[in-house]
């Protein structure tokens, strides 16, 4: 007797007890990771499990009889860059901020080494100033004072040698007078004292260039002063 019921999805044969028997046929139980269907005309078939979570951040896999739902890495090897991973969007890489928000500072990013702050130089090469940074302005270049508080030196500054002090002349041009000078008044001319503590002579001034009465010196006048002392100092007593 022929069991053929030309159904593929079922093992056919006769039992001698009972007669012709139509076993379904059915796939592995324990083999969790396959999934299971037969036709009746072309018989069972199998396709892989799915583990599939929806998640873009994720590696989805079956392995030993469970589905695994990995987290995959977002990592670009880039020290620069924020890397996240969305689960609408999958893996995102956003620039970091590498401001320091320190005006003296010059601020990147290295790749390999991420964020770089990298003190700035002020020094603007001027003897006459004193450079400075400041983290929220940057650069000052402040005019320093060479004020020695000396009247006796004009007081100046050289971008290349810095502070000088020089030598307030105080020359008044006349033999008559001394020409001294005090660091807190400055200039001191003193009248010169041509007093000899001699009785017996007259003293009176004759500035170089200069008569004591005023005005040019003349041949005229010379005369006349030789006259003077001819009668009044140089008189035979």
């Amino acid at each position: 007797m022929e069991c053929a019921d030309n159904n593929a999805c079922t093992r056919d044969y006769c039992d001698e007890n009972f007669g012709c028997v139509f076993e379904e046929i059915k796939c592995d139980p324990h083999d969790l990771c396959q999934q299971y269907s037969c036709d009746s005309y072309s018989g069972s078939y199998y396709w892989p499990t799915d583990c599939r979570d929806g998640n873009p951040c994720t590696i989805d896999t079956c392995s030993y009889n469970e589905c695994h739902n990995d987290l995959i890495s977002c990592d670009d090897n880039n020290a620069c860059t924020k890397d996240e991973c969305d689960t609408y969007s999958g893996c995102s890489y956003t620039k970091i901020n590498y401001d320091d928000y320190d005006a003296c500072t010059d601020d990147s990013c290295d790749k390999y080494y991420g964020c770089n702050h990298i003190e700035i130089s002020c020094e603007d090469n001027n003897a006459c100033t004193n450079d400075s940074c400041d983290m929220e302005v940057g650069c000052i270049n402040e005019a320093i004072t060479c004020d020695d508080y000396d009247l006796c030196t004009n007081d100046c500054c050289d971008p290349l040698d810095g502070c000088t002090y020089i030598k307030v002349i105080c020359h008044s041009g006349s033999a008559c007078i001394t020409d001294t000078c005090d660091p807190k008044s400055g200039c001191v001319n003193t009248l010169v004292d041509c007093d000899d503590y001699d009785e017996c002579t007259n003293e009176f001034f004759l500035p170089r260039n200069k008569f004591y009465g005023g005005g040019d010196v003349t041949r005229g006048h010379v005369v006349m002063v030789l006259y003077w002392l001819s009668r009044n100092v140089l008189k035979p007593k």
